[in-house]
């Protein structure tokens, strides 16, 4: 099969779409807030924190507060930044599936009724019809809250089942310029979800020397400084400015260090098998080769088809059984791209 476009230049598109749609949203806008670090071990997480930071810094916006999940204070973002935009970090959690995650967005919306909000690029999906009712009472009292959504089929969510405002936007990790960090060190890796999205339950326990996952946290003082910084900032509580700062720079640091291990566990492979969406990203802007298991609810499917459904590295399988011997077979073959038209390996289920 012929390429219909090389994955650089797509990539390029796929930033300049995101830029556009921020810029448009931000516009003249010199001050945000940014809620809802992923002050967890998750690469992808961390890859879409690095990817707004990124976006934020080209469009020459300063964040002026941030916080996770455990020290938000609706007290602290008014000082700190008494008017102006505030904008919820982004990724797969709008729903009813990560209700930590849910909660503070019905917090943040309930404190801040009359402030510009803005969630940035997210999969939606609920499990249940009344929590997806319930959302959509609470963020419908909001004068202005702009979804951002992901994928064709979390907009259609969000705009036809919850009534609520949204616009298209790529995933904000598609703003990192990134690339393999090593030669591979085997044919074959498989990264699989070991949490509750995970689609399948596949034993691959023969295939134990390639499948990880990458929820292991691998700055254990990078935390440890976080923690410290929280119990200080709790203890003077009118040095909050100065903590915030210190803050500030850790956040980006921890999530840059988290990104690079990602990437380090792709580049051990020639081919990734995976159900995990930022697997299939991180390895599209690294350009390698990767078959796709699609996550519990449509997850990756919902994105390659709204995205990346032109890429000529990106296969498909049903099983991770059949995502092997794909992968396997790709890297004694030039390409095998037919499979991405024809045939039983390499079809989405």
């Amino acid at each position: 099969m012929q390429k219909t476009m090389d994955e650089r230049e797509l990539a390029l598109r796929l930033r300049e779409n995101i830029k556009n749609v921020f810029e448009e949203l931000l516009l003249n806008i010199k001050n945000v807030a940014l809620l809802d670090f992923p002050n967890h071990a998750n690469v992808g997480d961390s890859a879409i924190w690095a990817g707004e930071k990124e976006i934020l810094k080209k469009l020459g916006i300063t964040v002026k507060y941030q916080c996770d999940l455990k020290n938000y204070s609706a007290q602290a973002l008014k000082k700190a930044f008494p008017k102006g935009p505030i904008l919820i970090h982004g990724g797969g959690n709008f729903g009813d599936i990560w209700p930590a995650h849910e909660s503070f967005r019905h917090q943040i919306v309930t404190d801040f009724p009359d402030r510009k909000i803005i969630q940035l690029p997210q999969s939606v999906f609920y499990q249940r019809a009344a929590e997806r009712e319930a959302a959509a009472r609470i963020y419908s009292k909001h004068r202005d809250f702009t979804i951002l959504a992901r994928d064709a089929e979390s907009r259609k969510i969000v705009t036809d089942e919850m009534g609520l405002n949204s616009q298209l936007c790529p995933d904000s990790a598609f703003a990192l310029n990134l690339r393999r960090s090593s030669p591979p060190s085997a044919d074959v890796i498989c990264l699989k979800r070991t949490d509750s999205e995970g689609g399948l339950k596949d034993d691959v326990e023969r295939y134990a020397s390639l499948n990880v996952d990458w929820l292991a946290d691998i700055d254990w003082w990078g935390l440890r400084i976080l923690n410290f910084l929280e119990n200080l900032r709790m203890k003077y509580p009118r040095r909050f400015a100065f903590f915030a700062n210190i803050r500030k720079m850790q956040y980006d640091k921890l999530a840059r260090k988290r990104v690079q291990y990602g990437i380090d566990i792709l580049s051990r492979g020639k081919v990734v098998v995976t159900d995990r969406l930022h697997a299939h990203i991180l390895c599209f802007l690294c350009q390698i080769p990767h078959v796709l298991i699609d996550n519990s609810y449509g997850k990756l499917s919902n994105y390659y088809d709204t995205w990346t459904k032109d890429s000529d590295i990106t296969f498909w399988a049903k099983t991770f059984d059949e995502g092997v011997e794909l992968a396997q077979e790709i890297t004694k073959k030039d390409g095998l791209m037919e499979n991405k038209e024809s045939g039983s390996r390499g079809i989405r289920a």
